[in-house]
């Protein structure tokens, strides 16, 4: 394959949930590089993508300019500079102050509720909510959970789904959505990954036609089902090894 812009989910697509990327897969994505595009797209930070991924691509830098960041489901957008060897940003949406306090504001007040009922351990809020610019992500378990206990938290969506409507009555000018396997991400209105992938192609002059995306939760309420919405080519993944089977093939070929 050549030519083509390959659009990739991090969490249960490239990786498990806040894992490195491994050997194979960053082979995999480098041997992708040398003649596509390649984006990544999540609801992580610019640092969390740097340390997950990009420290793992290291020797394939020289193809970095073909290689997109889309923190934030991609209400922000970086791309590599060669001559000033940085991630350069193209735009971001970040929330105002105000904005951010009525986030805090109102999971304060709905974890009193919650924290019992949904198993959420009363750590300090710092360790829950995480400012990424553009969007506040509160995460259940903490950051730093074990990936074995973030699996079991909330298999059904049932506790995230119960507060994303819950944070959303309480902000109504801004947009709650499900994110990880533990946490909601909280972004102005309108901002999830179509809006990052969309802009994407705009801002790269990229046909549609010539991108595909790949992730594990392309379903109703599925962090990755809005990718739907952009035309683009979808192919669903059940996790990193089945990722890596369908990037095999396409090396191959």
């Amino acid at each position: 394959m050549k030519n083509k812009t390959l659009i990739f989910d991090i969490d249960g697509t490239l990786t498990k949930s806040k894992m490195p990327l491994d050997p194979e897969m960053a082979e995999l994505l480098g041997g992708l590089l040398v003649n596509n595009n390649v984006a990544i797209i999540s609801g992580g930070s610019l640092a969390q993508f740097k340390g997950q991924l990009v420290a793992y691509l290291e020797d394939y830098r020289e193809n970095w300019d073909k290689l997109f960041l889309l923190p934030t489901s991609g209400a922000m957008m970086y791309v590599w500079n060669k001559n000033t060897g940085n991630w350069e940003e193209k735009y971001s949406n970040a929330l105002s102050i105000e904005e951010k306090e009525d986030v805090i504001d109102a999971i304060t007040e709905t974890l009193e509720d919650f924290y019992d009922e949904f198993s959420i351990p009363r750590h300090f809020l710092n360790e829950q909510l995480e400012d990424r610019g553009p969007q506040m992500t509160f995460s259940a378990l903490g950051q730093r959970a074990d990936y074995e206990d973030k699996k079991k938290w909330d298999p059904d969506y049932a506790k995230r789904k119960t507060l994303q409507k819950i944070l959303q009555e309480k902000l109504p000018n801004l947009s709650v959505k499900v994110g990880g396997s533990t946490s909601v991400d909280i972004t102005r209105d309108g901002i999830d990954k179509a809006f990052g992938i969309k802009n994407l192609l705009r801002e790269q002059d990229i046909n549609k036609k010539d991108a595909i995306f790949y992730g594990d939760e392309i379903f109703p309420d599925g962090n990755d089902y809005p990718a739907v919405k952009t035309g683009v080519d979808i192919v669903e993944v059940k996790d990193p090894d089945d990722t890596k089977g369908k990037l095999r093939e396409i090396l191959s070929e």
